[in-house]
């Protein structure tokens, strides 16, 4: 007898990565840098070779300590995972129980769609007003997980972090998700990052490196993968601005 996929898995629709660019100047679909490795960052990963025969640290506790500087961020609030999908799937497994209601945009970032569904969740798509996060109607989507994608993929939309707290404050959501994995490129991110709210335990903020609250993380470390972040990544982003 064949062993047969959860009916989640056999109808998902699953995600499609980015074609990958031409030429190394282009690589924004994957939000991929076009300068390549800084000398010392190649240095700190040459020298970080010798330790490959070990486990890496399961915590990154250094990588954490260099972000939490960095951020402002006690760093038992930051979890280090393999990029902020993995975390998007730790966040779904620990959290999203099978029937409950996730509330994204639409369109979404693909795994804000793709990974509820695979862990049988109701995904409730409220329409961009103007390509940007109708966040007061999101708001009124009564959901447990709300994911807010800032700046938007795929438009390049920002909403204010002010309209976030707002949210936050409105939503019957328990659990908010920022995503802001494009953050960088936008010109005041001060004023537009939810991180503030993510000190406060409010929130989680996806990152390349993410933050939540120290309850959260708490839960990820249970569920997350113990080795998932290899030795030369984490060299790699010590020696890297957050």
């Amino acid at each position: 007898m064949r062993p047969t996929p959860r009916s989640a898995v056999e109808s998902l629709d699953p995600y499609v990565p980015g074609r990958a660019a031409e030429d190394d100047d282009h690589g924004l679909a994957s939000n991929e840098s076009w300068l390549g490795p800084s000398v010392s960052v190649r240095s700190t990963i040459i020298r970080a070779i010798d330790k490959i025969h070990r486990y890496p640290d399961p915590l990154a506790t250094e990588l954490r300590q260099r972000i939490g500087r960095e951020l402002d961020v006690d760093p038992e609030q930051i979890v280090v995972a393999n990029g902020s999908d993995e975390l998007i799937y730790l966040l779904c497994l620990a959290y999203l129980r099978p029937g409950r209601r996730v509330v994204v945009a639409d369109p979404p970032y693909r795994l804000h769609d793709v990974v509820p569904n695979l862990f049988d969740g109701d995904v409730v798509k409220v329409a961009l007003r103007n390509w940007v996060h109708d966040l007061p109607a999101m708001a009124e989507a009564q959901a447990d997980i709300a994911f807010i994608c800032n700046p938007h993929n795929p438009t390049g939309t920002v909403v204010p972090a002010e309209a976030v707290k707002a949210f936050i404050d409105q939503s019957s959501s328990t659990l908010t998700i920022v995503d802001e994995a494009y953050i960088d490129f936008v010109e005041n991110v001060d004023r537009q990052s939810a991180l503030p709210l993510a000190r406060e335990g409010r929130l989680v903020v996806l990152r390349t490196f993410s933050n939540a609250s120290a309850e959260v993380v708490e839960v990820l470390r249970r569920v997350r993968p113990p080795f998932s972040v290899n030795s030369l990544a984490q060299a790699a982003g010590r020696n890297s601005r957050t």
